[in-house]
């Protein structure tokens, strides 16, 4: 979706993003995640990533080009 429609997408994620820094809050899915792992049995396996949702990495990214890049 972020790629097949972008100005569409662009404009969802803007409105999005102002409501969340208006509230100073964030989506409380946000705050969760799947942990990504491979068998169970074998601890060497288990894999510390989290998968986060799509509109939280692209806010991620920007805050944290804003804050790098200035």
């Amino acid at each position: 979706m972020l790629k097949a429609e972008v100005e569409r997408t662009t404009g969802v994620l803007n409105k999005l993003f102002q409501i969340i820094r208006d509230q100073q809050k964030i989506p409380e899915d946000w705050n969760e995640g799947l942990l990504k792992i491979g068998e169970l049995k074998t601890c060497g396996n288990w894999k510390g990533m989290t998968m986060m949702t799509t509109a939280a990495k692209v806010m991620g990214r920007g805050i944290h080009y804003f804050y790098c890049t200035a």
